[in-house]
């Protein structure tokens, strides 16, 4: 049961930033609200910002050696981009545009780390299981009424291109969590499949074909960050079932995508060098090779990129930058990868991808009995978001929101909510039907 309970100012702010940036694309279509409230947000992270400065001068960050790690390695990455884009300079709006399209998830994510407590974490899951029922309900009416289908079909997304990224990024939030508890004995097999079914449902009427893949991706990692026990055996034999459904059922909407399900379309995707449409544009898996072959001759180049926010664009056209204007149709904004690559290099690719790797062995080294879970989340959530910053550029819309709050839950363990007035802990645990 989700309950109203007292939050501090940060944990108010993020969820203010979560909902918004959740219903924002959906609510912009219906009542039609101008492109100004895109920067909404970027109003409530700057006051996020001042916070944390606040907190972090009171030397309240409770002596965790791991979150002074991650705060210091995001310090280090603007530092180290910013002296990036001072040797590339050219426009100073260029950087502050790809400041706000990079940074600002770094001022959410150490928000969450700072201000969330275990109480939050139990929130947010139970809203985001709520959701996914939500989203079912809601993408059986956009397509079987709205005619709605594949890159236009969001649930509470939206049905504007790009809002398969957000659905993607919060079924898997959703899936990591399910397996998990149904591992730990805390969900019934029952309520599980269930959203298995739901999950791939959405996927197929969506047409989201990575899904399938993450969830394979999720039954292995989960299979082997956990204890044996016969659960293992009933997660594997009813997740492949259900994947299989959904992609019967995915090529029976789509038949045209069948190549994508087999070993050898598998291949010549990923070997293609016709690129993402197969228009000549880039390659997922290639993009750093053709990026080095077409534009990075020297090695600083490759190690330093050309800076950050020279290659980025934006609504507003002096913002949009002459390199953006002259090989957007190598979508290149289209991957993380690809975009951070190209203005950072690859030490900026290190950065980018080294805060999950860090998570990823916090989470390794935290060994608890009564938080084991979470551990084990971050663990799966962090080898998520290497895999869609390769493959799409979930992490720089406003679907990164979502990924970077399920990341920081990993450091709400422990931490429960402490009125100023009344010095009395809410303890919280994790149980079974809770």
């Amino acid at each position: 049961m989700i309950t109203i309970r007292r939050r501090n100012i940060g944990e108010w702010l993020i969820l203010f930033v979560v909902i918004f940036s959740t219903f924002f694309l959906g609510l912009k279509q219906m009542v039609g609200l101008p492109g100004i409230f895109d920067y909404v947000v970027d109003l409530v992270l700057f006051v996020l910002f001042i916070l944390e400065i606040v907190k972090i001068s009171k030397s309240k960050l409770d002596r965790d050696m791991g979150k002074i790690k991650l705060i210091f390695w995001i310090v280090f990455f603007l530092i180290y981009a910013s002296a990036s884009y001072l040797w590339n300079f050219q426009s100073i709006f260029y950087f502050l545009n790809g400041f706000r399209n990079t940074f600002r998830f770094y001022v959410f994510f150490v928000a969450c780390i700072l201000f969330l407590t275990e109480e939050e974490v139990h929130f947010y899951f139970k809203v985001f299981d709520w959701l996914l029922l939500v989203n079912v309900l809601l993408c059986t009416y956009q397509f079987f009424v709205l005619g709605k289908k594949m890159d236009f079909l969001g649930g509470i997304f939206g049905t504007e291109s790009g809002c398969n990224a957000y659905m993607n990024t919060f079924l898997m939030i959703v899936m990591i969590r399910s397996v998990l508890l149904y591992l730990h004995r805390e969900e019934s097999i029952w309520l599980c499949f269930a959203k298995f079914l739901g999950t791939v449902y959405i996927a197929s009427l969506a047409e989201i074909k990575i899904v399938f893949f993450e969830l394979i991706l999720i039954i292995i990692l989960a299979t082997l960050f956990t204890k044996f026990t016969w659960r293992k055996l009933f997660i594997i034999v009813g997740g492949v079932v259900f994947i299989c459904m959904g992609v019967t059922a995915l090529l029976a909407i789509f038949p045209e995508w069948a190549q994508h399900f087999s070993v050898e379309g598998i291949y010549n995707i990923v070997a293609s060098k016709d690129g993402y449409t197969g228009t000549g544009d880039l390659n997922r898996l290639t993009a750093i090779q053709t990026i080095n072959e077409k534009f990075f001759r020297t090695i600083p180049e490759k190690l330093f990129g050309y800076g950050l926010g020279n290659c980025d664009y934006a609504s507003v056209d002096f913002l949009t930058t002459p390199f953006y204007r002259m090989h957007y149709r190598l979508h290149y904004t289209w991957m993380s990868t690809a975009i951070v690559y190209l203005e950072l290099g690859f030490v900026g690719l290190i950065f980018y991808f080294g805060l999950f790797i860090d998570v990823f062995w916090q989470a390794c080294k935290k060994i608890s009995q009564n938080h084991n879970f979470i551990f084990q989340f971050a663990k799966i959530m962090a080898i998520f978001c290497v895999v869609i910053g390769i493959y799409n550029n979930s992490l720089r819309t406003d679907a990164g929101y979502m990924a970077y709050l399920a990341l920081a839950f990993v450091f709400a363990q422990g931490k429960t909510y402490e009125p100023k007035k009344e010095k009395k802990y809410l303890k919280y645990e994790y149980k079974k039907n809770n």
